[in-house]
């Protein structure tokens, strides 16, 4: 059987598309996704921000900006995950539901409320703080 040129070229090119196909850099985004979801899942919050900023970087997909966020939160790294969500809604804009929006400005003013200010003497910064705390604790049992 003789293979025309024409065709060997066709063949050629059909297995480069193949390959390109299978070296796209999102299915490893999804797969360092996929395993910041396990390791949340288990409470391993740090090895899910790893995995999640891993995915960001090589596919900056807006929505992993929310799973970024919650891991920080999860970590106690208020300010970082302020950053976080105000990226998802900003990035997100009229792609976020309204219903997750709402839920990440609520979540982000409570973050707000928990970083100290700067303005106010250590006395009223405690007293302020655990205000935010005792909110926050009401708003999580609604």
């Amino acid at each position: 059987m003789r293979t025309t040129p024409a065709l060997f070229a066709a063949l050629t090119l059909l297995a480069a598309a193949g390959i390109a196909r299978a070296d796209d850099p999102r299915d490893d985004a999804r797969a360092h996704y996929a395993r910041g979801l396990e390791l949340g899942a288990q409470n391993g919050y740090e090895g899910a921000l790893r995995e999640f900023n891993q995915a960001y970087a090589i596919s900056p997909q807006f929505a992993v900006l929310y799973n970024i966020g919650q891991a920080q939160v999860a970590l106690g790294h208020a300010a970082q995950a302020i950053e976080a969500l105000s990226r998802y809604l900003h990035d997100g804009g009229a792609r976020v539901p309204a219903a997750r929006r709402a839920q990440v400005q609520v979540q982000i003013a409570v973050l707000r409320s928990r970083l100290p200010n700067p303005d106010l003497t250590p006395e009223a910064e405690a007293a302020r703080a655990a205000g935010a705390a005792e909110g926050a604790a009401v708003g999580e049992a609604v």
